[in-house]
């Protein structure tokens, strides 16, 4: 129906149109009016639409959009297309994009089988009855016609496509690939000769073509450059370039930002890395009371670290920990770690040496024992994934343990164990909430001789670690908080000897149990901190805003575990401790410290295995970087 009414409706204005132009002609013949000037007439193009012409280069085009002749634009070829099929880029996917753009563009959809559309038409009719109101029972003059040759030459003037108006096409390309990545694509018209109607448009990528490296000793050029090797004469991406980045900043003590410039060829660019600070050393000194009742609470701890000393990307890391009132401990490990040929893969050797004297230091002339333990490790990494928003790694680890205990009767053990680990972080930014976690599997065989014979086995399990840091804020307020979840676990099913047995508590787990009082075959941690801001204030503590300096928090932990039975007949010992507490982080420059008090209430466990239920109300650590 809607058919047979526009094919009427163009019949009907194409039989008036003959009719004016026959009225026309009789009102000459018998002189009734005058021909109009022909300086007030608009000069006439001869082509409306063309199908062939010249593009000039861009600096010779109008920068009018509107202005110029308009072309019957019949394809778009596009020169430098490239598939990227994995990112949603194929060449007939955006062939028929570009095609949807032109038959939009040039209103094909819209046209009627007179060759005209609906809106021109209505104009047309408008005009018509506009020129019947103003000739009233009067003959239609020249004039009168001429006006409505006037409306179908602008009708035919306005359509096609001018240069300017084909820019949009490329616009839109350009827009399509930056979306999936490509930070520097351009599309463009570049100077040429349109023939029969069909246009080229011309696709730059962005290639890297070369690396700078500003404000740096030199010592880091190789490294920063072979973050770069793979990504040089390959179009530019977002992941690709923030990825190498990420590399260049994971350089030992090197912070580096990036930037883009002309390259010195056509469709070239040049990455600027612009090295902002390098630091040759750093030092740490932290007291703290999170050590054992058995071995002295009271610790003082310091590192130091050498960064990147033989410019091979390496780190050498030096700690050193004593214990004090009583000093019954003294613990101390080297660890030198390096890139290993590109940054992705990343190597470590570490060894330490722990020698204590442990006894209750609760109770005075309480039977002690003394010995050592040494670890030896080396591992390899690798990094599948770098980014802001996404990181995974995955390791493999050897380890050697070899202790010692002389409680009277001398004890000998070793362990020499293998770990595989899968490591991660995600950002979730539009719920700004951070995950970051680990599996482990570790494998390992161990010897034991305690004086009764020489006893060995082999033990496995499996170990896991997670956490999320979120921003809620405080119900039915505005006021923003952080809360960090986190748990971590183990999971072995049999009885384990006590090198692979899990700690359920202690600063870093259930904080209101002793360190290193309840270790476990199976064994599951919950915790939960709740970070609060004070209320804004100009005040000022030594420099600083007092609510950048102290946050108050809350927290909880929850353990649960199971010791299994030495002999399969032998019962399991389940456990289940809890605490709560409250806390103040301090955080001014290079000081920080930690200082919190908790409570336990949850504390389920066999009555024969009551004396490890030792609680620990208070913890308190203070750390300054040097």
């Amino acid at each position: 129906m809607q058919t047979r009414n526009n094919i009427v409706r163009c019949l009907s204005v194409f039989l008036l149109s003959l009719f004016l132009l026959n009225h026309a002609h009789l009102s000459v013949a018998q002189g009734f009016l005058e021909l109009p000037n022909t300086a007030e007439v608009p000069a006439y193009e001869s082509e409306s639409m063309l199908l062939d012409l010249d593009i000039p280069s861009v600096r010779e085009r109008d920068p009018d959009p509107d202005a110029g002749p308009r072309l019957n634009v019949k394809a778009f070829r596009l020169q430098g297309l490239v598939e990227f099929p994995k990112l949603g880029i194929t060449r007939q996917g955006l062939i028929d994009r570009v095609e949807g753009i032109r038959f939009d563009l040039m209103k094909e959809g819209q046209m009627t089988k007179s060759g005209y559309t609906l809106d021109e038409l209505g104009e047309v009719s408008d005009l018509i009855a506009e020129i019947e109101e103003q000739t009233d029972k009067e003959h239609v003059g020249p004039l009168e016609v001429q006006k409505l040759v006037f409306l179908v030459r602008e009708q035919r003037r306005k359509r096609g496509v001018t240069v300017g108006l084909v820019e949009t096409v490329a616009d839109e390309i350009t827009r399509y690939y930056r979306e999936r990545g490509f930070i520097l694509a351009k599309a463009y018209i570049p100077k040429q000769q349109v023939r029969d109607g069909v246009v080229t448009l011309t696709l730059l990528l962005g290639e890297l073509g070369e690396i700078n490296i500003e404000n740096n000793n030199g010592k880091s050029n190789r490294l920063i450059s072979q973050a770069f090797s793979k990504r040089l004469h390959q179009p530019v991406t977002s992941w690709n370039i923030e990825e190498s980045l990420y590399f260049v900043n994971d350089i030992p003590g090197l912070s580096a930002r990036g930037f883009f410039s002309p390259g010195s060829q056509v469709g070239d660019t040049k990455l600027n890395v612009n090295v902002t600070d390098i630091r040759r050393f750093d030092m740490n000194f932290r007291i703290d009371n999170h050590g054992s009742k058995n071995t002295s609470e009271n610790r003082v701890y310091t590192d130091f670290f050498w960064y990147n000393p033989t410019g091979a990307g390496d780190e050498l890391h030096i700690a050193v920990l004593n214990s004090f009132a009583p000093a019954t401990s003294t613990f101390g490990s080297l660890r030198y770690s390096r890139f290993l040929r590109n940054p992705r893969w990343r190597t470590s050797a570490g060894y330490s040496l722990n020698e204590f004297l442990s006894r209750n230091t609760q109770i005075q002339n309480s039977q002690f024992f003394k010995g050592t333990s040494a670890v030896a490790d080396i591992s390899l990494a690798y990094h599948f994934k770098r980014s802001r928003v996404k990181n995974y790694s995955a390791n493999i680890k050897l380890t050697d343990v070899a202790t010692t205990l002389d409680a009277g009767i001398d004890t000998e053990q070793s362990m020499q164990k293998i770990s595989f680990g899968f490591n991660f972080d995600l950002l979730n930014q539009k719920r700004r909430q951070l995950y970051a976690g680990g599996l482990q599997l570790h494998v390992s065989q161990f010897e034991r001789d305690s004086g009764f014979g020489l006893e060995t086995g082999n033990e496995a399990q499996l170990g896991f670690d997670i956490s999320r840091l979120s921003f809620p804020n405080i119900p039915f307020t505005k006021i923003p908080t952080r809360l960090l979840l986190k748990t971590s676990g183990q999971f072995a099913g049999k009885a384990l000897s006590n090198l692979n047995q899990v700690s359920l508590t202690g600063a870093q787990k259930a904080r209101g149990f002793d360190s290193n009082t309840l270790q476990t075959d199976d064994g599951i941690y919950f915790g939960a901190d709740w970070f609060f801001s004070l209320a804004k204030t100009e005040k000022k503590f030594f420099g600083q805003t007092l609510d950048d300096v102290i946050q108050p928090y809350i927290f909880t932990d929850v353990s649960w575990g199971i010791i299994h039975g030495l002999n399969g007949s032998d019962a399991n010992i389940d456990v289940e401790i809890a605490n709560v507490g409250v806390g103040l982080k301090f955080t001014h420059r290079k000081f920080s410290a930690d200082i919190l008090a908790t409570v336990a209430i949850d504390d389920k466990l066999d009555d024969a295995f009551a004396e490890f239920a030792d609680t620990r109300s208070f913890y308190v650590n203070f750390q300054y970087r040097l």
